[in-house]
């Protein structure tokens, strides 16, 4: 009869289905293991919330959701040049800067995805140096570090997943694998 289940065919589908829930457990314990390794050998300047790429990206992270009005987005000239403080003493104005060292404008814009999935800015400011290039050989007018140090702390996710894969096949030093399993990078810190 069409459409019924066989006793063997649902005995093989939960034999299938105890295999699939192991090998999904599996590989949770795996990739736990695997994001406390890259920490554990990522360097410890990454780390400390006083870099300045750590503690605007994690820090971002941490606001209310819609709480801005005004959102920067750039390199380390945006990071200097923004005084998100000095905007809501005298104006009122809710601000942040989401930026990093040579932040390419690739980068901003997959900030500016991250952003949007919790904040509705009325004002998106981008600072463009980046936009321009001061290293000839780079695509990305930023080298592959500043790129990687950039994506270290974006959160996990189809954004982070893409920005990695799309941001690789445009610079040759970029790993997408590196920087997704950041311990095959930093595997010499072992000692």
């Amino acid at each position: 009869m069409p459409g019924v289940l066989s006793m063997q065919a649902f005995n093989d589908l939960k034999l299938h289905r105890g295999f699939i829930v192991r090998v999904g457990i599996f590989l949770l314990i795996l990739s736990v293991i695997l994001m406390l390794l890259s920490a554990l050998l990522m360097p410890k300047e990454f780390m400390n919330s006083g870099y300045p790429s750590t503690s605007n990206i994690l820090g971002f992270y941490e606001l209310p959701e819609d709480s801005l009005d005004v959102l920067f987005l750039g390199s380390s000239h945006a990071i200097t040049a923004f005084d998100t403080q000095k905007l809501y003493d005298d104006e009122g104005i809710r601000s942040y800067v989401l930026g990093s060292g040579e932040q390419n404008v690739a980068v901003s814009w997959f900030y500016l995805n991250e952003a949007l999935k919790t904040q509705k800015p009325d004002a998106v400011v981008m600072d463009t140096l980046m936009a321009f290039p001061f290293r000839e050989s780079k695509v990305l007018y930023s080298s592959a570090p500043s790129t990687e140090k950039a994506l270290n702390f974006m959160k996990p996710g189809f954004n982070k997943f893409r920005a990695v894969f799309e941001l690789s096949q445009y610079d040759e030093e970029l790993s997408a694998l590196e920087m997704l399993l950041p311990f095959l990078r930093y595997h010499e810190r072992w000692n």
